[in-house]
């Protein structure tokens, strides 16, 4: 399956929490979603590896990293801001940089971010009904909302829990029980 036709069955469904998804059809949804992300992305990863690479060759930063400053003697946290916030000005002193694209694609990426968001919700509620599992596992990442120390850390393994089970195979659908007459 193309990744146009995996984005197309998602967004297809997108507020259809009934019924099953395969899980090729699941993944192939999540990794085109993602890898239309990682491009949008992709100019301001550039740009920012460009920078990386301009303040690594400053010799300042070399110093304090070959250790011929003693991090000791100085205010460690005011001196990496002093240096990273004079080497922004002279990169963009540089010239030639041009941060149009960068800057819509993070805009194009955060909209994406939004639209995939309840697609990729019901995609998931979908999988795992596929998959005989609870379809509340699909709340699991949302513990990493709670303002609770060390809660992200467990909102983290119950995603991987629930990755987990959208990796499963598919059961057979299960007749419908009648009820009590």
């Amino acid at each position: 399956m193309n990744a146009f036709k995996a984005l197309a069955e998602g967004f297809r469904g997108y507020v259809c929490f009934r019924g099953r998804m395969t899980r090729a059809s699941f993944w192939n949804f999540v990794i085109a979603t993602h890898l239309l992300i990682f491009l949008l992305l992709l100019p301001a990863f550039v740009e920012f590896m460009k920078f990386y690479r301009f303040m690594l060759e400053d010799s300042r930063i070399l110093d304090l990293l070959t250790a011929r400053v003693n991090p000791a003697s100085i205010d460690l946290e005011e001196y990496l801001v002093q240096i990273v916030q004079e080497l922004s000005e002279e990169y963009l002193a540089a010239g030639n940089h041009d941060f149009t694209w960068p800057i819509v694609g993070l805009v194009a990426a955060c909209v994406m971010g939004v639209l995939v968001l309840l697609p990729t919700i019901s995609a998931t509620v979908r999988r795992l009904r596929d998959a005989g599992q609870s379809v509340w596992w699909v709340l699991a990442p949302l513990a990493a909302l709670l303002p609770v120390p060390f809660v992200g850390v467990v909102a983290q393994l119950l995603t991987l829990v629930t990755l987990a089970l959208c990796c499963m195979a598919s059961k057979p659908e299960l007749p419908d029980i009648p009820q009590g007459e």
